[in-house]
Order: C-alpha cells, then structure tokens, then sequence
C-alpha cells in the first residue's frame, strides 16, 4: 500500500515538475520572442557610399581639392523616436592636393590618406532631417606623398597610425529609406608624429547617400503648421 501511495505521489509529483518546466520553457520562449522583435524594432543597419573633398592645414595646398571615397555601414540603435546612436566603419580616403593653375608656395603635388574610420555618433531626428555628431577613430592604412616636382617623398615623413576626429553633420531623408547625407570633420591631433615640425592636421567634407536596411522605417508626419487660431469677427451694427 505505502509503496502505492509513493508510486502515486512520484507520477503527481512528476506531472507538476513537468508542466512547471513547459510554463517556464513556454514563459522563456515568450520572452525571447518579445526580446527579439524589440532589437528588430530598436536596431537599424544602413549602407554608405559618397565621396570626401579634404585638405590639410599648413601644408600650403588651400582648397578642398583631394577627393576620396567615403563607403562603409553602419548600426544604429533607437531610444526612442528622435533619439539613436550607433558606430559606422568606414573606408575613407583623405589628403590635400595642388590645383591645376595653382600658384601655391607648398612644397607638395599631393597628399593621399588610405584609412579605416570607426566613428560613435548619437543622431537626432526631426521629421525628415538628422543632425549628427561624435567621434572618430582613424586608422591609417597607408599614404602617398608627392613633392612639387613629382618624386615620391613618403619615406621622408612619420604619420601617426592612429587618430582621433570630431564629426558634425545632417541627413535629408527623400524617401523613408534613402537619405543624403553631409557631414564636415577634422582630426583633434596632428597627422604628424613631431609636432615640432609640420602640424598637419586633416580637414574634410563629405557627401554621401544613406540606405536603410530591413524593417519599416516610415517617415513620421510632417509638423503641423497651422498658423494661430483665427478670432471671430465682431459685427459692428
């Protein structure tokens, strides 16, 4: 009889352990299945492609005259609905160049920067508009440097590998997934590892196009803009 009775308490017992861990499996499901629609709704990736027109400041070449490639991703993550931040990486090409018919005292033909760019920007949006700013990390892959008679000279300078930028800038979104965007920076340190000598430092405007990946990212309404509420007209008798 006891052994029955412990038999029957064993296939109870059972029972409830085995549907308290389908709730909790059940619960856990649930809450994973919540926690991933929030990342897809918080998080957004985007596709960059554009172009820099850079110089150099105290190398004589004046102008926004080297062209580069500004091309890349990023990820963004949404606090609410004007609120995000998020990093990019980035290839990025920068530098300075002679103008043709320049009458410029530089010492240099051209400058050219090959670099990997990890900027961390916070965005803030309203209606169609994006302004953004924050910080770079810069990493130089290589560079070329021509004097003004056409030799290459790179061996001659020492540039620093890594570099720190400040970044401002803005996006106009045409469509609620394609945006343009321009953005200006500079670097917070010298290119140059002497500071004794050159003081270099980078200086760069950027355009480029902006396409948002995945999800549904409707453009909010446009502001209202009605004007003041209209007084009654008073009939004089």
């Amino acid at each position: 009889m006891n052994n029955l009775k412990f038999c029957l308490r064993s296939r109870l017992l059972a029972r409830l352990l085995d549907n308290s861990i389908r709730k909790w499996l059940l619960l856990g499901l649930c809450f994973a299945m919540l926690a991933s629609l929030q990342a897809q709704r918080r998080f957004e990736g985007a596709l960059i492609i554009g172009g820099n027109a850079s110089q150099i400041s105290r190398d004589d070449l004046n102008g926004y005259n080297q062209f580069g490639i500004n091309a890349g991703a990023r990820v963004v993550a949404r606090v609410n609905d004007r609120f995000s931040f998020g990093p990019e990486i980035l290839f990025s090409q920068y530098g300075s160049r002679r103008q043709n018919r320049s009458i410029n005292i530089s010492n240099f033909e051209s400058i050219r920067l090959n670099t990997v760019e990890v900027p961390l920007m916070a965005y803030f949006k309203d209606w169609r508009i994006t302004a953004e700013a924050g910080l770079s990390y810069t990493r130089l892959i290589n560079y070329t440097i021509i004097d003004i008679g056409g030799e290459t000279v790179t061996e001659d300078f020492q540039l620093r590998e890594n570099m720190l930028n400040i970044q401002l800038g803005a996006t106009y979104f045409l469509t609620n997934r394609f945006g343009l965007n321009f953005r200006w920076s500079r670097n917070l340190i010298n290119l140059d590892q002497d500071p004794d000598t050159l003081n270099w430092r980078n200086f760069a405007l950027s355009f480029r196009g902006i396409f948002l990946l995945g999800g549904d990212f409707g453009l909010p309404d446009r502001p209202d803009e009605e004007g003041p509420e209209e007084l009654p007209i008073i009939q004089r008798y």
